[in-house]
């Protein structure tokens, strides 16, 4: 070994740390079904609310009736006053605060659709609103009190705060 030999310091390579090129132009095979095995106890039921699927005409009738006169209302065409008999107290203060809301955007709704859905002793309502730029949903609900269905809950969703921002 000679004396330079000696001086010169062990270096070793690094490792190549770069990827593997793979192979892309082959397609990956499918990978192939595995069955599995059948459950032996029934598939549990998920419990839904009785529904009557025939909602009478003339309810229904009047129920879109009374949802068409709220968003009326809201919209400015029709006193807040003539729905007292038809709506809950907390339901008739959301609905005055909807309508200042309405009033101040300057935005006069409309009802594109209803749709009605019986459940036992209530009837819940959803509506598509709005202008022609801007649409919304309208949740509804009527409860049956003694020989009259009263709106008890009407949910436009969150209440925009001043400049469109969404409060809480």
């Amino acid at each position: 070994m000679t004396v330079i030999e000696a001086a010169a310091p062990l270096v070793r390579p690094l490792p190549d740390h770069r990827p593997v090129a793979q192979d892309r132009s082959r397609r990956p095979e499918p990978a192939t079904p595995v069955p599995l095995p059948l459950a032996a106890d029934p598939v549990p039921t998920v419990h839904t609310p009785a529904r009557d699927p025939a909602l009478d005409p003339r309810l229904r009738g009047q129920l879109q009736g009374l949802a068409t006169a709220i968003v009326d209302a809201v919209a400015g065409r029709r006193p807040l006053q003539q729905l007292i008999r038809w709506v809950d107290e907390r339901v008739l203060a959301e609905l005055a605060l909807r309508s200042r809301l309405f009033r101040l955007r300057g935005r006069s709704v409309g009802v594109r659709s209803v749709r009605l859905q019986r459940t036992e002793d209530r009837v819940e309502a959803t509506l598509r609103i709005g202008d022609d730029e801007h649409g919304e949903a309208l949740a509804l609900r009527f409860d049956l009190l003694g020989s009259r269905w009263v709106c008890t809950v009407a949910d436009f969703g969150p209440t925009p705060g001043p400049g469109g921002i969404t409060a809480g």
